[in-house]
């Protein structure tokens, strides 16, 4: 089977990425996960209004506009966090 260049560079990411987070112990990193996550919040404005979009038809009209941004902003966070969590689990 071919294999697609843009999976052999994600592959090459994630190891940057795992290196990147052992320069941490597992506290930092997990912080500076979430400070990605909120950089990545507002870098990626497509993926930034899915998010938005979908706590919307989620939540309806149960939460203002102000509080569903601040969700989705939060599950941009948390998504930082788990990934520095997951590379750094051997440092628990």
């Amino acid at each position: 089977m071919k294999q697609k260049p843009y999976r052999l560079f994600i592959y090459y990411l994630l190891i940057l990425i795992r290196g990147f987070f052992n320069l941490f112990s597992y506290g930092v990193g997990v912080r500076v996960g979430r400070f990605l996550g909120r950089v990545i919040f507002y870098l990626l404005g497509k993926e930034r209004k899915k998010t938005i979009d979908n706590l919307k038809l989620a939540f309806g009209a149960q939460k203002t506009d102000r509080e569903i941004y601040l969700i989705a902003r939060a599950v941009f966070e948390n998504y930082g966090m788990i990934t520095a969590e997951t590379q750094l689990i051997h440092k628990i």
